[in-house]
């Protein structure tokens, strides 16, 4: 009598499947930030897969979802977990862009969610270096425009 239950939970033990857990990379977008006419945005890495992340950093343009396609500040290789930073440069004033945070890991790219602003410079100084009035109705003026940090005018 006791066979038949050494034979049942024998098969029972048997059949039982061994589950491997694999760790993915987890990232996410923390903020964006305009501050003295400099774009930053900051992220996060809160867990990395067991071979590490191979780039990260930030992708950003003006459609809904930027990709790496788009606009990107490549940080390199990271095998840390932690908050990171960069400045985004190249972007035009008063446009909407959309910025995300991105790492490839395993030749996978993981994306942090999308966060929104828009670039309004709090300070642009113009100055008028020379006037040259050609006529009546034509004036040429030089000068310049500064301190608007890595933002187009």
């Amino acid at each position: 009598m006791n066979l038949p239950i050494t034979i049942i939970i024998a098969f029972w033990l048997s059949s039982c499947k061994q589950f491997e857990i694999t760790r993915i990379t987890e990232l996410e977008t923390t903020s964006v930030t305009l501050n003295n006419n400099q774009v930053v945005a900051s992220g996060n890495i809160i867990d990395l897969a067991e071979s590490g992340i191979s780039d990260y950093g930030f992708c950003y343009g003006e459609n809904n979802i930027p990709s790496i396609q788009d606009n990107k500040i490549s940080l390199n290789a990271c095998n840390k977990t932690g908050e990171f930073s960069a400045k985004l440069i190249g972007l035009n004033a008063f446009k909407t862009y959309k910025v995300r945070a991105y790492a490839i890991s395993n030749n996978n790219i993981i994306y942090g969610q999308t966060l929104q602003l828009i670039v309004n410079p709090t300070s642009i100084n113009v100055s008028t270096d020379s006037v040259n009035i050609i006529s009546s109705k034509l004036i040429n003026l030089k000068g310049s425009v500064s301190g608007i940090g890595g933002i187009n005018v």
